[in-house]
């Protein structure tokens, strides 16, 4: 009772208030505070976060600005090696064009010998005898190798005519323009009647072929040619004779 007394009492009762109202400041002032330091902290959390992510933005767009850099940098060698690539083949194409004209330009002038012959009319008791001529028609002299000749008589004349043993290969250089010639028997012995009877009755032919190898000078390139003549007993169209055959008869 004695304390409910003096709380009645006016002035306890003030004192009481004043001290919880300074209390209740108090608090109020310790919480604002509180409320104020923990608002500066999040403030400074925040710039710090922003700052962090302009960073990672800036980052990111010097990341995308060296990507671009690095792919714009590609883009540019694929091209200039495109380029390169395109300039080999150019100079490939422009070499093998030059190798052909200069290949062409040595096979213009490349030597080239032609054969003709003349051969006696074939009489019953005679030998015949044939001139044969050479021209090196091209440009570049030749050296022939081998020159072989020989006449025979065939039911159907072969692929590979047969050439009789005729001693050591005869070699010579041809220079271009200026001919040659040399003589020699067609048969080894005379024409008999029984010979003629053949030729003249067309059973058999008598044939007259040569084979003459040479060498261009300048490339070592090998060439041959070849020549054929059959004899034609007379008939309404043609004297008799020797007329080129249509087999061998090439040159390379």
């Amino acid at each position: 009772m004695r304390r409910w007394d003096a709380l009645k009492n006016n002035e306890n009762t003030n004192r009481i208030i004043a001290i919880a109202t300074l209390a209740i400041a108090a608090a109020t002032i310790v919480t604002t505070c509180v409320v104020v330091k923990g608002s500066s902290q999040t403030d400074k959390l925040v710039t710090a976060a922003d700052k962090q992510a302009d960073a990672a933005k800036s980052f990111a767009d010097s990341a995308t600005n060296i990507n671009l850099g690095i792919k714009d940098a590609v883009d540019k060698l694929n091209i200039q090696a495109g380029e390169l690539d395109e300039s080999a083949k150019q100079m490939s194409r422009l070499a093998t064009a030059t190798e052909k004209a200069n290949a062409n330009v040595i096979d213009n002038d490349r030597p080239w010998i032609g054969v003709a012959m003349r051969i006696d009319p074939l009489e019953v008791g005679k030998i015949p005898t044939v001139d044969v001529s050479m021209i090196n028609t091209g440009k570049r002299p030749a050296k022939v190798t081998s020159m072989e000749f020989q006449g025979q008589v065939f039911t159907v004349f072969p692929k590979i005519p047969p050439y009789k043993p005729q001693g050591p290969p005869s070699t010579a250089i041809l220079m271009p323009g200026f001919p040659t010639s040399s003589k020699y028997n067609v048969t080894n012995e005379s024409i008999t009647q029984e010979t003629m009877n053949v030729l003249t009755g067309r059973t058999a032919t008598l044939y007259e072929y040569i084979k003459v190898e040479y060498v261009d000078v300048r490339t070592g390139t090998s060439h041959h040619t070849h020549a054929c003549w059959n004899y034609i007993p007379e008939t309404k169209a043609f004297a008799a004779g020797f007329y080129s055959c249509t087999e061998y008869q090439d040159a390379d």
